[in-house]
């Protein structure tokens, strides 16, 4: 038997290209599967508990619930890639051979988070940031895990929250945030706590807090070399004395929250990157 061919590289992009390109409810229907029968083969496939697939009266319908789910899930992948099909094969078309596998590891990472995520209004984002990887040389499976990884932790609510930060007193308030989530203040606050410990958002103190450091020891220091010299010229050694020339401390660093490097970045890849 000859040596196994190679893989080509970015043959799963174009996969998905061509699925998308002559995208149809029908047609992915066929592609994904003819019929829910099965129950446990097809649980075994799509990750679900086998126990509730042979609960009578109840596995069928729990696995044919999952199964729908997921479909919906892909189906909606598919729908927002056929809008972006030209651009990804353009872009296909000038890429290294490393880069087009690179792609086509990242294409499966994004199918799999499709599949599960709960929330399917972020399958736009995920789909839209598979989109602008495809226009950058030098990918790197790594950082897109990381910010498909974040995408996945995060919610609605807390991108909204972030979006919101991102144009802190340019676009509405926070109070417009509570009305559109219909939240509480409280729980407003858990979500930026939340958004803080992902590295997203960070308080002015972090921001400023090396500034003003410097800052106050450039002032100590003057008012050191200041009482230096007036006890000098006081034991006679200065005749003339320098004055200590008062400066206001004015001090940057405050407990506000500000949107991070990183979250600017994030939200480049996601969500600004999705509003057309």
């Amino acid at each position: 038997m000859g040596e196994k061919a190679k893989e080509r590289k970015g043959a799963i992009v174009e996969s998905l290209t061509e699925t998308a390109s002559t995208y149809s409810v029908e047609g992915l229907k066929k592609l994904v599967g003819e019929t829910l029968e099965g129950g446990a083969e097809l649980a075994a496939d799509f990750g679900i508990d086998t126990l509730f697939s042979f609960i009578p009266g109840v596995g069928h319908v729990y696995t044919s619930l999952k199964y729908n789910r997921r479909f919906n899930r892909i189906e909606k992948m598919y729908k927002c890639l056929s809008a972006k099909v030209d651009i990804i094969s353009k872009n296909l078309a000038t890429m290294s051979d490393d880069d087009k596998g690179k792609l086509d590891d990242i294409a499966e990472l994004m199918y799999e988070k499709v599949a599960d995520t709960i929330q399917e209004e972020k399958i736009e984002y995920m789909v839209k940031g598979f989109v602008y990887l495809s226009e950058h040389e030098e990918l790197s499976f790594d950082i897109a895990y990381m910010y498909y990884d974040m995408l996945d932790r995060l919610t609605l609510l807390d991108l909204g929250v972030l979006k919101f930060y991102s144009t802190l007193g340019q676009e509405g308030t926070y109070e417009n945030v509570l009305e559109e989530f219909n939240i509480t203040y409280d729980q407003y606050n858990a979500v930026r706590e939340n958004l803080s410990r992902f590295g997203l958002i960070q308080s002015q103190v972090d921001r400023y807090e090396l500034d003003d450091l410097t800052k106050m020891e450039k002032l100590l220091n003057n008012m050191q070399e200041s009482i230096v010299n007036v006890t000098r010229h006081l034991n006679g050694k200065d005749k003339k004395v320098s004055l200590y020339k008062k400066d206001r401390l004015k001090l940057k660093s405050k407990d506000n929250l500000r949107i991070s490097k990183f979250g600017r970045e994030f939200l480049s890849f996601f969500v600004n990157n999705s509003e057309e």
